[in-house]
């Protein structure tokens, strides 16, 4: 009877023979699976692929305004706009502040 070192050595063995196996057929089976898309006209999407298209191109929603002064608005994200610099002046708070208040959220 073998022991589980000799039986793992033999499973490691094989593992690499299969993967070598593996490699060896890999193009034919490109070159298979390309001719037969050509053959028959196939697309990405009928064979249930991804276009290239990255995720990226689409445009985005706009984002809620979070904070408000009479009718200026903001959303918190990006630069924040000249009257909310101001109030940081008037007050002379920082923006962080500002942001855990709840004097200007909507």
């Amino acid at each position: 009877m073998s022991n589980i070192h000799e039986l793992i050595e033999q499973k490691n063995r094989l593992q690499a023979e299969i993967d070598a196996i593996k490699n060896s057929e890999r193009q034919s089976v490109i070159d298979s699976v390309k001719a037969s898309i050509a053959e028959f006209g196939l697309t990405a999407s009928e064979l249930g692929l991804k276009s290239g298209k990255s995720k990226g191109t689409g445009t985005r929603a706009p984002v809620a305004d979070k904070y408000v002064s009479g009718v200026d608005r903001w959303s918190g994200r990006g630069r924040s706009p000249k009257w909310v610099e101001a109030i940081l002046q008037q007050r002379g708070i920082t923006l962080d502040q500002f942001k855990a208040s709840t004097d200007w959220l909507i």
